[in-house]
């Protein structure tokens, strides 16, 4: 069975094949924005995978990311084992447009089941108090 490792949103990531590592820079757990509709301007979304010696060695699952009720993304991701039981994959997404305050859900299926989710509070910026500091005072 397809099991997920991990899965999780960033800013940015990268894989190094030479060191067989994976780094996600900024994770995202919330955003707080100043005005609605917000441009999310670039975002990785960063998947782990592991498979049993008598699965196929490719699959396809889906990706798919909502606002509360409304979809922003449908789409599928191709994963090819390449004859190992592990493997990774970064989706690199950008411009995605936020129209409202909400739980920004990532997710991924295969054939209509979960196995995966990240979720992303996104929070319109509050009035808040500014506090000023006096200037220090002069020397004589």
């Amino acid at each position: 069975m397809l099991k997920v490792k991990y899965f999780l949103c960033s800013e940015s990531a990268a894989i190094d094949l030479r060191k067989s590592t994976i780094s996600a820079f900024h994770i995202i757990e919330s955003a707080v924005v100043q005005a609605f509709p917000f441009m999310l301007p670039r975002i990785s979304v960063i998947a782990a995978f592991e498979r049993s010696s008598e699965e196929l060695n490719v699959f396809q699952i889906t990706l798919s990311v909502t606002l509360g009720e409304h979809q922003i993304f449908l789409g599928p991701i191709a994963l090819n084992f390449a004859q190992q039981l592990q493997t990774r994959t970064v989706v690199e997404m950008g411009g995605l447009p936020i129209s409202s305050p909400g739980k920004l859900k990532f997710a991924i299926r295969r054939d209509d089941i979960e196995l995966a989710e990240w979720s992303i509070q996104i929070d319109r910026l509050g009035t808040q108090q500014i506090e000023q500091l006096p200037f220090p005072p002069q020397p004589n």
